[in-house]
C-alpha cells in the first residue's frame, strides 16, 4: 500500500522527519488507523457538543439577563410613571393652593382697606368731636369767668 517514496516526500515535507523514516511510517499508519479516526471523530463531536452546551448555557444566561434588565425596566418606568402622577397631581394641588391663597390675600388686603377706611373714618370723627369738645370746653370756662371770676380764680 504504501510505497517507499511517500514516507521520503513526508519526511522532505517535514523537517523534523527528515532522519527518522520509520517513525514518519508510524505517524502515516496513525493517521490512517480507524482507532485514530474514531478517537478524533469523538473529539471533534465532544468539542461541538461543549460548544453548542456553552452557546445554549450563554443563550440561556443572555435570556435571564435580558428578562432581568427587562422587568428593572418595566418597575423603573412604573415607578417613572407613578412619580409623573404624582407630580401632576402635586402642581394641581400648588396651583389649586396657589389660587386660595391669591383669593385669601385678596380678601385680608380688601379687609386691610376696609378697616384702614373705618380708622380714618373713626379718626375724622374723633377728631372732629375733640374739637367740638374742646370748642364747648372753652365757651363753658368762658361763661364760667364771666359768670363767677373768682371761683375760678380759687382753682
Amino acid at each position: 500500500m504504501t510505497t517507499p517514496d511517500l514516507p521520503q516526500r513526508q519526511s522532505t515535507s517535514r523537517g523534523d522527519n527528515s532522519q527518522d523514516p520509520d517513525r514518519s511510517r508510524i505517524e502515516e499508519t496513525l493517521v490512517k488507523s480507524s482507532i485514530w479516526k474514531k478517537q478524533t471523530m469523538r473529539d471533534i463531536e465532544y468539542s461541538r457538543a461543549l460548544a453548542a452546551n456553552e452557546s445554549k448555557d450563554r443563550d440561556s444566561q443572555r435570556l435571564r439577563l435580558i428578562q432581568r434588565l427587562s422587568a428593572q425596566l418595566d418597575e423603573r418606568n412604573d415607578e417613572i410613571e407613578r412619580l409623573r402622577k404624582t407630580l401632576s397631581k402635586l402642581k394641581n394641588e400648588k396651583s389649586k393652593l396657589g389660587i386660595a391663597h391669591k383669593r385669601q390675600v385678596a380678601m385680608s388686603q380688601a379687609e386691610l382697606k376696609r378697616l384702614q377706611d373705618a380708622y380714618d373714618q373713626f379718626e375724622k370723627e374723633s377728631d372732629s368731636l375733640l374739637a367740638e369738645l374742646t370748642q364747648q370746653n372753652e365757651r363753658l370756662l368762658a361763661e364760667c369767668r364771666n359768670q363767677n371770676p373768682r371761683s375760678l380764680l380759687e382753682q
